[in-house]
């Protein structure tokens, strides 16, 4: 039996990885910064945030783990056709 596992963070990756843009520390607002924010940065950090997380691997970038359904859907459709989510270097 294999073992798989799914990683969700907003850190560097290292097997089935599912980075958080948003509410990720890469963006850095708290809930209170976040609500007074213009839409532009904060649209501007995402960004940021999900090209770095992607540049670093991970195999998916949500904005939060409110996304997380439907990408564990997809791993879950990838694992069964044999992905395994390893980076190969």
């Amino acid at each position: 039996m294999s073992l798989q596992i799914v990683k969700v963070d907003d850190t560097v990756p290292g097997m089935w990885t599912v980075g958080l843009s948003l509410s990720g520390n890469e963006v850095g607002y708290f809930l209170k910064e976040y609500a007074s924010a213009p839409a532009a940065e904060v649209s501007d950090r995402i960004a940021v945030a999900d090209a770095k997380l992607r540049a670093a691997g991970a195999h998916c970038v949500v904005q939060s783990v409110r996304d997380l359904p439907a990408v564990l859907l997809d791993i879950a459709a990838r694992m069964r056709v044999g992905e395994t989510g390893v980076l190969t270097i």
